[in-house]
């Protein structure tokens, strides 16, 4: 793959096809309350689950009961293995190879909002038909869960100056129509000191969610919160970033 080359999920899931056991899909309708993560739980899910637990597939469903033309996907970053071929690297010493990625950062690439596919459909919770919990369809993992769950929502916020950014992952719970629960543990991470400067301000601190992602982005939050929006000169492609309409990020 040439250096130019974007690598996104759907280049990942591309190469993935090739190799054998590590891509499944599914067109059969699957109900995302309980049944997309029960079918996995028996496809490939880890430890958290009742054991006995094993390694498996990445797992496509095509067919998402109640979302017409939206697929879910379980179970990218679920094997060691796996990881290693995305990043086509030996599994053995990917720590070894994210550190070295570190140690030879460049800057990432600023793309114009016209050419950013991620605005190409917009929704606004001011629109008169907006519920957040009919345009995605976030799975219930279990029936004691609080509701529908993103459960690898890569989440991008700044500090109220803007002198400093920090990604993290979060669970969030589709609570409403237009209302996400997540839970920022107070003094453990950046992000949670910057709540607190918006809480003591009595101001909303605006925040990215971001899922569907390349596979390196969720490598990123155990990163400094200043290393975080670097990319390493070892790999094959730069992240794009393009600014959004709050223009609150600096370069």
């Amino acid at each position: 793959m040439a250096k130019k080359d974007v690598y996104d999920l759907r280049k990942v899931l591309e190469e993935l096809k090739q190799e054998p056991g590590q891509y499944h899909e599914t067109n059969v309708e699957v109900d995302p309350d309980a049944e997309l993560s029960g079918i996995y739980r028996y496809i490939g899910a880890g430890g958290t689950v009742q054991r006995p637990t094993q390694e498996g597939p990445a797992m496509m469903f095509n067919n998402v009961k109640g979302f017409p033309n939206t697929r879910v996907l379980m179970g990218l970053m679920a094997s060691r293995k796996r990881v290693g071929k995305m990043f086509h690297h030996d599994y053995h010493t990917l720590g070894q190879f994210l550190n070295d990625a570190v140690e030879k950062p460049v800057n990432p690439v600023t793309v114009d909002e016209a050419d950013a596919p991620t605005h190409e459909v917009v929704h606004k919770s001011t629109d008169a038909d907006f519920d957040i919990r009919k345009l995605v369809a976030a799975p219930t993992n279990t029936p004691r869960d609080a509701g529908p769950y993103i459960t690898v929502g890569v989440v991008y916020g700044s500090n109220p100056d803007k002198t400093m950014s920090d990604v993290t992952i979060h669970r969030m719970v589709l609570e409403d129509k237009d209302k996400l629960g997540i839970y920022i543990m107070p003094g453990g991470r950046h992000i949670g000191a910057f709540a607190e400067e918006y809480e003591k301000m009595n101001k909303p601190m605006p925040i990215t969610i971001n899922i569907g992602l390349d596979p390196q982005s969720p490598l990123v939050p155990p990163l400094s919160h200043r290393q975080h929006h670097w990319v390493t000169t070892n790999w094959v492609w730069l992240v794009r970033f393009v600014k959004n309409q709050f223009n609150w990020f600096k370069a």
